[in-house]
């Protein structure tokens, strides 16, 4: 992103397959989001500016 915002996941154990997390970790400003139960294998930054 033009700020600087980076989106990362990495596979958790405990999830159902070998790829999954329920959690995305955001950098610049660092942040972390979960989601319990989810699946997650990748995220991405949402902007309105793309609509």
């Amino acid at each position: 992103m033009p700020n600087g915002q980076q989106v990362r996941t990495t596979p958790k154990s405990g999830c159902r397959t070998s790829w999954c997390t329920d959690t995305v970790d955001f950098a610049v400003p660092a942040a972390t989001r979960t989601l319990p139960g989810a699946e997650i294998s990748k995220a991405r930054v949402w902007s309105s500016r793309y609509e």
